[in-house]
């Protein structure tokens, strides 16, 4: 949803990158073409859930071509909700996320940054080192979990893992 007449170029880059600017928005673009952030200097109202937001992020996210994007988290700031989905197939990565920003008022997009998703290196051939069960009776007492997942994770020294991940409760407060 971007008027054509009012953009223009703000900057490019030696590796091919342009910076274009239209309206209240700031588009990044890399040297394949691909949109790898935006930003909107726009200060939001109220207006829409959170669900049809989620609806809208995953909309235009199909759009730019990232398919299946999976939501890992979100969070409303003011009238704007941030997202970030993983992108990297079945078993969601750390290093392959996209976190967008839709406005409350509009459902437009106020906030793009899909540079780990380009940037994701190819994901291998992994097989989780215990079972579902093996890491489930590992949860401390008093801790339920009701499903889990494989995720993969980066550990300490930057290399992902696959690894469990519950969504836990221990009263009021979710964990993972």
């Amino acid at each position: 949803g971007v008027n054509d007449a009012n953009l223009r170029l703000s900057w490019q880059s030696e590796a091919g990158a342009y910076c274009f600017e239209c309206d209240d928005m700031s588009i990044t673009v890399d040297g394949q073409g691909r949109i790898v952030s935006v930003s909107s200097s726009d200060i939001p109202g109220s207006g829409a859930d959170d669900e049809a937001m989620q609806k809208t992020a995953k909309k235009l996210l199909g759009e730019l071509g990232i398919d299946t994007p999976e939501l890992i988290s979100s969070e409303r700031e003011g009238n704007v909700l941030y997202m970030s989905f993983g992108c990297g197939g079945k078993i969601p990565r750390e290093c392959d996320r996209v976190r967008i920003g839709i406005a409350a008022d509009t459902g437009r997009l106020y906030s793009l940054d899909a540079s780990a998703h380009y940037n994701a290196p190819e994901a291998g051939n992994a097989a989780p080192s215990v079972s579902e069960e093996e890491a489930r009776g590992a949860l401390p007492d008093g801790v339920s979990a009701e499903r889990a997942a494989l995720v993969f994770a980066e550990d300490t020294g930057g290399r992902e893992r696959l690894c469990w991940d519950f969504p836990c409760t221990d009263g009021d407060t979710e964990l993972h």
